[in-house]
């Protein structure tokens, strides 16, 4: 089967990024053709290594002069060197099927164009909630959760300035979904979304019922080949949180309880919008000596950061789905202590870590310290249902297996509809 595998942006930024790769190199592995479909914004082009199977187009850059903005916001909405590239790809390799991710703002909806008029199936990876949400994670710029765009209504985006507390940039998003629903719907559009969790499923049949039929849930999955495992009493720190520094990550809520704590240590590593201010309320607290701000890591080396720790947190204060950063520590034998939001709960269960109240500086710090104070047996108990959880839930095979058998349904159900 030759794959097509499609997203914003071809190198680890994200959690979506990092699925869409992995998702092509165990495709590869299983002796699947695989051909990306990405764009060239964030590519250092000097370094840039071109392989037959991977297609960059322009994509959408906003770091421009007032002019070219203006041609980006309008690219933005429907991209049509991304529509021209796609065609001439699709004509030359010939996919079986298409695997989308996120490709909203940057690809933009006019692949969905190219795809249908080429008449390739297609399976939509639901990362996030921009379905239900102009900003995609159904969260506030004042710290709270909010659903008040779900539905199709984005007038509260504008009012609230979702978009980076601005009304010129929320009213592009809002007009950009706006736009999204009435010429490329993805409910009509897309042959099947896969939902990375329970909880990202459910919210969307909450609002779109109809998605019930054309949805199936599968988790992410990862594969770290990383064999050192530290003895708890040899664990250089007792805390490590890594992954994008932004405001619903609840990385701030974090610090604030590490603050109250006597002897706690943590590590965060990462990189993102509040780095700054994160730094800020380290030095204002001093607690430069307890935590360290390590900044952005990647392979065996996060690998080893992440090992030297007890436990890793996941304090975010959004929808989280299936975030990754749980999937890889546990795939190490790391016990998470994770907010009770989102996706969290499904994936740290009973026995294999800790969950608190997001948001909750005394919760978290309740767990902390009930966490910290297991004895050794205790906690290399934990570790090994942490680690055999882990791999029967989110292991390749299991992954490659389910993955396989969407793709094959899709292609069967979309063949018999073009022959009725």
């Amino acid at each position: 089967m030759k794959v097509l595998q499609i997203n914003n942006y071809h190198f680890i930024k994200g959690g979506s990024e990092t699925v869409y790769l992995k998702t092509g190199e165990l495709l590869e592995k299983r002796g699947h053709d695989v051909v990306y479909f990405s764009s060239l914004v964030g590519i250092d082009k000097d370094n840039l290594l071109y392989k037959s199977n991977v297609y960059l187009t322009k994509g959408n850059d906003f770091k421009k002069s007032v002019r070219k903005k203006v041609s980006s916001i309008i690219s933005y909405f429907y991209s049509k060197r991304s529509y021209k590239d796609l065609k001439a790809l699709l004509r030359k390799e010939k996919p079986d099927i298409a695997h989308l991710h996120i490709f909203y703002g940057n690809l933009s909806s006019s692949i969905l164009k190219a795809l249908k008029e080429e008449s390739i199936p297609i399976v939509m990876s639901v990362h996030e909630y921009r379905m239900l949400c102009p900003v995609s994670v159904l969260y506030n710029k004042n710290g709270n959760i909010c659903e008040k765009c779900a539905g199709g209504n984005y007038i509260p985006c504008v009012k609230y300035k979702c978009k980076n507390d601005s009304y010129l940039q929320s009213f592009i998003q809002a007009l950009e979904a706006k736009f999204r629903d009435e010429y490329f719907d993805y409910k009509n559009f897309i042959d099947h979304f896969i939902m990375v969790s329970e909880f990202i499923y459910n919210k969307h049949i909450q609002y779109y019922p109809q998605l019930r039929d054309k949805s199936s849930k599968l988790y992410n999955f990862q594969c770290i080949d990383f064999q050192k495992v530290n003895s708890f009493l040899n664990k250089k720190v007792d805390l490590v949180y890594f992954g994008r520094l932004s405001k619903e990550k609840g990385i701030i809520t974090l610090i604030n309880a590490i603050r109250n704590m006597k002897d706690v240590s943590l590590r965060i590593i990462g990189d993102g919008p509040e780095y700054e201010n994160i730094k800020e309320l380290i030095n204002k607290n001093d607690l430069n000596i307890r935590v360290k701000l390590i900044g952005y890591s990647s392979g065996e080396e996060l690998w080893n950061y992440i090992s030297e720790a007890k436990f890793v947190v996941v304090p975010s204060e959004w929808y989280e789905n299936n975030p990754m950063t749980v999937i890889e520590s546990q795939l190490m034998g790391i016990p998470v202590i994770g907010s009770k939001i989102g996706g969290i709960p499904e994936i740290i269960q009973n026995g294999q870590g800790f969950l608190f109240k997001a948001g909750s500086e005394e919760d978290l710090m309740d767990k902390i310290y009930l966490a910290l104070g297991m004895e050794e047996n205790e906690y290399n108990k934990m570790t090994k249902r942490v680690r055999d959880f882990a791999n029967s839930v989110f292991s390749e095979d299991k992954h490659y297996e389910s993955l396989l058998n969407i793709y094959t349904d899709v292609q069967k159900n979309y063949n018999l509809n073009i022959e009725n």
